[in-house]
């Protein structure tokens, strides 16, 4: 019964894939299929053959699920974000996803050198489709500093802003280089940046987040997390992660 089952599984996960390389054809896109059959995670096995076959991106949907779900079950999308090689976009469908023609997209930057790859595929991505691209930064002091560093307090929020600023210079400074007209802006709120970020996306109808990642280890990611993991999964809009 187990091998007719999983003979099944396969059958209707190839009709699946080959209605969408159809979809795929049609739009004059060459695409190529392969039924993966996973061990014990499915991430792992895309990851698996995205390195095999040199892959530069990798394009996954997300389910959805609340943030209790997520953070108890986990999901492919996550898995992805933590254990591939290469950029990840997490695409989310509905009036703010990648469906319709993509026309704002915005780059969150830190100033890293991931970062600053974020806003070279950004900028690529803009040139290519005709969209618009802003860049932000978020400027955040967690509230235990406050209590700690309150005498200096107003002197290193200064310094944060003059910092962001400098960020957000040369970040600009890369899309005009390329050809690109880019707005910016310092996102000086109480938020923490995930919510600062997520927010500004949403106020401003953003259909795609571009944002690199400091590329933390496995166990710091399983126990830290980070701002692209949160970004990802608080968004209503697609988000693309560079590596």
């Amino acid at each position: 019964m187990k091998g007719v089952y999983e003979s099944e599984v396969q059958n209707k996960a190839r009709d699946q894939i080959l209605k969408i390389q159809s979809q795929m054809n049609r739009q004059g896109v060459d695409a190529r299929i392969k039924v993966l059959r996973a061990g014990d995670s499915i991430a792992r096995a895309i990851v698996d053959f995205s390195e095999g076959e040199q892959a530069d991106l990798i394009v996954v949907g997300t389910r959805g699920f609340g943030g209790l779900k997520r953070m108890v079950l986990g999901s492919v999308s996550t898995g992805l974000l933590n254990e591939a090689s290469c950029p990840v976009i997490v695409v989310r469908g509905g009036t703010s996803g990648l469906g319709q023609k993509l026309q704002k997209i915005l780059v969150a930057t830190d100033g890293s050198k991931n970062a600053n790859r974020a806003v070279q595929t950004a900028v690529s991505i803009a040139k290519n489709v005709g969209a618009g691209i802003t860049i932000v930064h978020a400027i955040y002091m967690p509230p235990s500093a406050y209590g700690t560093f309150t005498p200096m307090m107003d002197q290193i929020l200064e310094g944060l802003r003059k910092e962001g600023e400098r960020i957000i210079s040369e970040a600009t400074k890369i899309a005009e280089e390329n050809g690109v007209k880019a707005g910016s802006q310092l996102i000086d709120t109480d938020q923490n940046p995930v919510s600062a970020i997520t927010s500004y996306s949403k106020e401003g109808r953003f259909a795609l987040i571009v944002m690199g990642t400091r590329g933390l280890s496995g166990v710091r990611k399983a126990f830290l997390g980070s701002v692209a993991n949160g970004v990802v999964h608080s968004a209503n809009c697609s988000v693309l992660v560079t590596k």
